[in-house]
């Protein structure tokens, strides 16, 4: 559930124009034969079997694991569902094998059924759940090449911050976490031991990415005796008022005696467990330099972008759009009085967490659809882990109680320059009405498991490189000037992403493209820019290449609507689509554009 953003240096953003042709009416039509209404029973029939198979479906995923059982749901008794083994899921080769037999078996049992006789809201259904589980399926080749583990995006990074917000509803809750803690070395054994089996098909992790996550985990061990888990805990059980004060000092003592015998052997577990595979990996560079790696990363943006285009066609668009854009700023940045001082003092006008999150739901309130009653907590990322966690990163609610929100802010990569567009991007319109949106319309228990990251930080960022313009005590040309910056920064590390990924760009390479373009000639920087990156396929692309599909959406939205065209009418009909790809959004988009009032 810990949505993680990616950190940017310094550019421009790409707008892209891909304008719908409209088609002119046909003249004349032929009248359809009348087809002879379905049999009632059918339809029933078929429609039963679907709403059978993705409430399967959304049991069996939920029910996996105890961590997501409790985040998913506050309530699973009305969903029939009472409890999930207490671990953290099981990560072996054997049971990645099974879930894609799983994932083969559900495309089968799906394409048993007649589409045309389900419902509308049941076919945007089974749209949305194919598609993802085709591109699930596209990735089964290359299961050896799935890394869990990353410095700031990786699974060590997050389970601490999940089990930090494991809500203590009473106290069966404070057992099954401390029980869940307990196991945390058993499924970091079955990390390295994927690992393992990594290394040994020649497609182990480089030295840099293992000093990388050595210093993550080594992170985590630090003042353990103040440790943020140990005082995120104290705090919950303090909050429960059905137990005793010696209740709950006992469960503090259990609390501290796992987590010294369970939880930081887990993390030292990791530290020997990569450092004894050191040197057994590639020596350097992307997928690219991997038997199949081109291969698996085309699978690999497919699946996680949701994109219409072909990893070919996204270099172009890309690199076409990034210097589009880059040459729109450079020639606002000209006829911008004092242009350089500007930006070199930019800083938004609001710069206090709470300050910022009232003003933008004001801002947003006539482009964008209202949300049911919502509140939210900021919190702010401990000290020691502000190095290793993203800027900044929205906790999803459980999708039966989505009225509290938990945003959290990283004071070490966060100031007044990036602050507000951080909290449009996590909180309103980004990550926050987003999901409550989504949850508070949901069709179908299923689509909360199905997720596509272009979608979710495409919009994200969609909308936060428009919250420039919201802060209206500022230059419009000025605000213009920071969106193009931030968006072409994007667009560069997406670009990036690509040909080290793709097309095998080298350290030295990446080091000439970040000169020429940034004027960045230190070595240090450059060379944590290329780690980054090399360790993170396709993370850029969620957030780039999502955001140019809005961007396109809009832009084909408006040159055919003209006047006609309606912000908040267009961003409820994608909100209403969910977190999905743009290849199952395109023929709905093409639907509802059609049906707009001219």
């Amino acid at each position: 559930p810990a949505e993680t953003e990616a950190p940017a240096e310094t550019m421009a953003p790409a707008e892209t124009e891909a304008p719908a042709e409209t088609e002119a009416p046909a003249e004349t039509e032929t009248p359809a034969e009348t087809e002879a209404p379905a049999d009632p029973a059918a339809v029933e029939a078929a429609q039963s079997a679907f709403e059978e198979l993705t409430q399967q479906l959304f049991a069996d995923t939920i029910t996996d694991n105890a961590l997501d059982f409790h985040y998913f749901l506050r309530h699973p008794e009305n969903f029939g569902l009472t409890e999930a083994p207490a671990n953290f899921g099981d990560y072996s080769v054997e049971s990645l094998q099974q879930d894609f037999q799983d994932i083969r078996d559900t495309i089968t049992a799906m394409e048993a059924i007649d589409y045309a006789l389900l419902s509308p809201d049941q076919q945007v259904t089974y749209d949305i759940l194919m598609d993802s589980l085709q591109a699930d399926d596209a990735l089964s080749p290359y299961y050896l090449y799935d890394e869990q583990l990353s410095p700031t995006t990786g699974i060590q990074a997050n389970i601490p911050i999940l089990m930090a917000e494991y809500t203590f509803y009473s106290r069966k809750d404070v057992d099954t976490y401390l029980e869940l803690l307990s196991t945390l070395p058993d499924f970091y054994s079955q990390i390295i031991a994927f690992e393992q089996a990594k290394s040994e098909a020649g497609l182990f992790m480089s030295d840099i990415a293992v000093d990388d996550l050595v210093k993550s985990c080594t992170s985590f061990l630090q003042d353990t005796e103040n440790h943020y888990l140990i005082i995120t805990f104290d705090d919950r059980i303090a909050a429960l008022e059905d137990l005793t004060e010696e209740e709950k000092e006992a469960y503090r003592q259990k609390n501290r005696e796992i987590f010294e015998s369970a939880v930081l052997p887990a993390y030292q577990l990791l530290i020997d467990g990569l450092t004894a595979l050191k040197g057994t990996g590639v020596p350097e560079g992307g997928l690219a330099n991997l038997p199949e790696g081109k291969a698996y990363y085309e699978a690999l943006v497919a699946s996680m972008t949701g994109s219409e285009y072909t990893v070919e066609e996204l270099i172009d668009l890309v690199n076409d759009t990034f210097y589009q854009d880059l040459s729109r700023l450079s020639f606002t940045m000209l006829v911008m009085p004092n242009a350089e001082e500007a930006f070199a003092n930019f800083s938004f006008t609001l710069t206090d967490p709470e300050e910022i999150l009232l003003d933008l739901q004001e801002r947003i309130k006539e482009d964008f659809p209202e949300l049911p009653e919502t509140s939210y907590v900021v919190k702010h990322v401990p000290e020691a882990l502000q190095e290793e966690l993203s800027p900044a990163f929205y906790l999803t609610p459980c999708l039966d109680d989505y009225s509290v929100n938990s945003i959290y802010v990283n004071d070490g990569m966060l100031d007044e320059t990036t602050l507000y567009s951080t909290l449009a991007h996590e909180g309103y319109p980004g990550h926050l009405l987003q999901t409550v949106y989504a949850l508070s319309h949901l069709k179908n228990p299923v689509l909360s498991i199905v997720s596509c990251s272009g979608y979710s930080e495409g919009w994200a960022t969609y909308v936060e490189l428009q919250s420039y313009a919201w802060d209206t005590a500022q230059d419009a040309k000025l605000m213009s000037v920071m969106s193009l910056n931030n968006s072409a920064t994007l667009a560069l590390y997406a670009m990036m992403d690509l040909g080290i990924h793709y097309q095998g760009w080298s350290r030295e390479d990446v080091g000439e493209l970040l000169s020429s373009i940034l004027g960045i000639d230190d070595e240090a920087t450059r060379d944590e820019v290329y780690n980054y990156v090399m360790e993170s396929p396709t993370n850029y692309l969620w957030y780039y290449v999502g955001y140019l599909h809005f961007r396109m959406l809009r832009e084909e939205a408006e040159e055919a609507l003209g006047d006609a065209f309606d912000a908040k009418a267009f961003h409820t009909f994608l909100l209403d689509m969910g977190d999905c790809s743009f290849r199952v959004i395109r023929p709905y988009f093409d639907k509802w554009l059609a049906e707009q009032p001219r």
